[in-house]
This record gives structure tokens, sequence and C-alpha cells, in this order.
């Protein structure tokens, strides 16, 4: 997931932020607003899927929206200037 939202989007990594024991948070910087992403030392219990289906980023000087899906499958876009 670090891989995809830094080198695939490029969102512009800001710091590690340690939640608790076994917990880390990945803070990104997307034009003002924090992309987190959450690293956990263990495996999450299993639960129901749950969260954002879709997130849409303004981008400056796109000539047409890109689309990608993240490793997780969540659908993400940029979307034409700003």
């Amino acid at each position: 997931m670090l891989r995809f939202w830094q080198q695939d989007v490029a969102v512009r990594f800001d710091h590690v932020l340690p939640v608790r024991r076994g917990q880390k948070q990945y803070r990104h910087d997307e034009q003002g607003s924090v992309i987190k992403l959450n690293h956990h030392a263990e495996p999450l219990p299993e639960a129901a899927p749950s969260g954002y289906r879709e997130l849409i980023i303004a981008r400056e000087g796109l000539q047409e929206p890109r689309w990608m899906v993240d490793p997780d499958g969540i659908v993400f876009s940029w979307c034409l200037g700003i």
C-alpha cells in the first residue's frame, strides 16, 4: 500500500506517527489534505468491509481523468484541474 500511494499516486510523504505499540500511521500531504495509511505489526482480525469505496483527488495540469485501483480494491481517480 505504501508503494502504491508514494510511487504510483505520488502523494508527498510527510512523517510517521507512532499511534500505539505495534501501530504506525504514515501521513502524506495531498494539497493540504492528509492521507493516512495505518500499519499494524500483527494481522488485523477478519471484519466486514467498511470505509471508502472511491477517492477523487483534483490535480493541476491533467489533460484527462486517470483511474486506478489500490491494493485493497478501492477505486482511485484524479480529476481534471483544480
